[in-house]
This record gives C-alpha cells, sequence and structure tokens, in this order.
C-alpha cells in the first residue's frame, strides 16, 4: 500500500508521526520535524496553524495534530498516524498506523491573481492562520511590504484558470512556468529563506514571505519561466576565509621549517 501511496503523491506532502520508524521518512516531504534548530518562520506558522501558544518551545511535532485545513494549506495528501482522525478519508492501514487522506490539498506551486491577496502585517498574517474561517486554499496572506514589489500591467476580465507547471530538478532548484492573464503571486511551498534568489523570464524577481513563511513570487500577465536558485548565505565568504586560512597555515608551516633547517 505504501507503493501506491507514494505514486499517487506526487509533488505533495505527507504528515508521518515522527516516532514511526519507516523507510518512507526519508523518502517523502515530511511537515512534521524532530530537530533543535528550525527555520523560525516556517516554525511560527506551523505553530499558529496548529493554534498552539504563541511561546511554545518544542523539539518534536506531528504534522498529523494539525487540522484537515492547516494540513490542506500546506500541501499535505496523505497522513500516517496512530491517531483516529475522523475529519480525514481513511486509505489503508500500516501496522497500528492508519493512512488517511487530506480532502483538495494545495498544490505545490499556484498563481493567486490579486483578487485573492491580501496584505497584512505579521501579527495580523498569525491571526488568520488560526482562524479556522480563513479557507488558506483560496487567498494569499502576503506582507504590507510585498505591495511595493506587486506587478503593473494591464488586468483582463476573464474567468480563464491560471496554468501552473512545477518542476524540482534538485534540492536547490525550483522551476516553473506560469501561464495567466492577470497580475498577482506564484506561492510554492517551500520554506522562505534569505538564501532564494528568483529569476522571471530571465529577470531578477523579489521573494516575499507568503503565509510568512513560504515563496512568493510576483508574476504579470503573460506566458513566464521562473528559476529559484538556493545559496547558503555566508558559504562564499566561508570558502574565501577557508581558503586564506589555508593559505596562512601553509607559510606558517614553511616558516617554521626554514628556521629548522637554520638551526641545523
Amino acid at each position: 500500500i505504501i507503493a501506491i501511496i507514494l505514486k499517487k503523491l506526487g509533488d505533495s506532502r505527507f504528515a508521518i508521526d515522527y516516532s514511526a520508524t519507516l523507510e518512507i521518512n526519508r523518502a517523502v516531504d515530511d511537515i512534521g520535524f524532530f530537530d533543535s534548530i528550525m527555520l523560525a518562520r516556517p516554525y511560527r506558522t506551523i505553530m499558529s496553524l496548529a493554534d498552539a501558544p504563541p511561546n511554545l518551545n518544542v523539539q518534536t511535532f506531528n504534522g498529523s495534530e494539525i487540522s484537515s485545513r492547516a494540513l490542506a494549506a500546506l500541501g499535505v495528501k496523505y497522513v500516517l498516524t496512530t491517531a483516529q482522525r475522523d475529519d480525514l478519508k481513511k486509505e489503508g492501514q500500516l501496522g497500528d498506523m492508519t493512512i488517511y487522506s487530506v480532502p483538495f490539498p494545495s498544490q505545490r506551486a499556484e498563481f493567486f491573481d490579486n483578487d485573492h491577496l491580501l496584505y497584512l502585517s505579521s501579527e495580523r498574517i498569525h491571526t488568520l492562520l488560526r482562524n479556522p474561517k480563513i479557507d488558506l486554499r483560496t487567498v494569499l496572506l502576503l506582507p504590507y511590504e510585498a505591495r511595493h514589489a506587486d506587478t503593473k500591467g494591464s488586468v483582463v476580465n476573464s474567468s480563464q484558470l491560471a496554468m501552473v507547471e512545477y518542476r524540482r530538478p534538485d534540492s536547490d532548484h525550483i522551476e516553473c512556468t506560469v501561464m495567466t492573464d492577470r497580475n498577482g503571486y506564484l506561492r510554492i511551498i517551500e520554506s522562505w529563506d534569505p538564501g532564494w534568489s528568483a529569476t522571471v523570464d530571465g529577470k531578477p524577481a523579489p521573494i516575499v514571505p507568503a503565509l510568512d513563511a513560504l515563496i512568493a513570487v510576483p508574476i504579470g500577465p503573460g506566458h513566464h519561466e521562473v528559476r529559484l536558485i538556493y545559496r547558503t548565505p555566508g558559504a562564499a565568504i566561508g570558502q574565501v576565509v577557508t581558503i586564506l586560512s589555508l593559505a596562512l597555515l601553509c607559510i606558517l608551516m614553511w616558516k617554521a621549517s626554514v628556521k629548522r633547517r637554520q638551526k641545523q
């Protein structure tokens, strides 16, 4: 049954009890975590979606513990847990763990036009993340400053749906083809991080944190190729420091060798 589920999973995500010792943990994108170090934005967003106390600080978290609304917003298609979930559809059993499916999960990459964008303060965003009446699949929550990154251009009154094709060549690259007749934002379910950079049709584009944690890139009407690349912040400086340190070590070793020969 796991093989069938993985085939159906596609680019979607899983929510697995962190205590489960399964090889599948390494093969899927699990929204839960067992980590002493978490990125601040994703951690806070997950805690808000779980309606946990604002100051809660935990090292482990089961994605299966959050509501079907939150699971859908985070692109989770299947849940594997020992807990009983009456709000989800049972798909099968794996030992003492049940596999559930999440109804209508968000796609890994989706386009939201201007009519479905809300520009809010960080605190207001997290208030709405906790509000079960807000359908996070149909509205994109963006920071106030994202207004300045908003694309310009004519908006055509049309009911035509935007088309988005998502590709992930490797962990550090994301590619999307977007076709739309309106202004808006491409939202990608991937943790926002300053190491990400984006281009739209080869030109640099800003990245803003949607839902205070996910990647969003402004898009105008037309056919566009969006590419994102991740480079570890400070990696280049670290390489330079390493090379300089190695060079200094070689010089010191050479000087020490010269002194030994002079003494002889």
